[in-house]
């Protein structure tokens, strides 16, 4: 029986909660050397489009308090996904609703599960929100425990092997059954990621 050759790794530039790009030669040669570019939320994508390479690819997630829309070459991840290079990425926008915030980038813990549920397996899984209900993941102040537990139940359901979200706070990186998740917080240039 024929076995598929897994995907070449694959090198992430990672952002969350970085308010300006603008004057950081870092920040530029972080994204030439990634291939592919990520927001976890909380970022000015108009300054971060301005950095890119021509043609680097880019994903995003959005905060609370993101514009709805993303600048190209952005493209908003919100309980969808597709394929780069062989690997499955897929994403989820959106805080947790917690009393009656109305405006921003807020999703409720229904509307996170109906957009989750369906959502095939992937190997790598973006979110804004923490998975909620893993109380070892919270940073101090426990801030995971205002995550979103589709979240939690989505990496138990569907093992990705990578889950990066947005920590407001300081990077965490735990494994969790089969999946590495990372909370980042500022910038992240990872490793060559491996399919396993």
């Amino acid at each position: 029986m024929f076995e598929p050759s897994p995907p070449p790794p694959l090198t992430l530039a990672l952002f969350a909660f970085v308010p300006s790009f603008s004057g950081r030669d870092d920040y530029a040669q972080a994204c030439a050397r990634a291939d592919l570019v990520v927001s976890l939320g909380g970022c000015d994508l108009e300054e971060l489009a301005a950095i890119l390479p021509p043609g680097k690819p880019a994903l995003c997630v959005l905060g609370p308090r993101d514009p709805r829309e993303a600048p190209p070459p952005f493209r908003v991840l919100h309980g969808n996904g597709f394929n780069f290079r062989g690997w499955r990425v897929a994403g989820l926008s959106g805080a947790p609703l917690v009393g009656r915030q109305a405006t921003g980038n807020f999703i409720s813990e229904l509307d996170a599960a109906a957009l989750l549920e369906p959502l095939p397996a992937c190997d790598i899984f973006l979110t804004h929100a923490a998975p909620g209900g893993i109380d070892e993941l919270a940073p101090a102040g426990g801030y995971a425990r205002h995550g979103l537990v589709s979240i939690f139940e989505y990496v138990r359901n569907k093992a990705p092997i990578y889950h990066f979200w947005a920590s407001p706070e300081s990077e965490a990186a735990h494994e969790f059954d089969e999946t590495i998740t990372i909370g980042v917080c500022g910038e992240l240039l990872t490793p060559p990621l491996q399919y396993f």
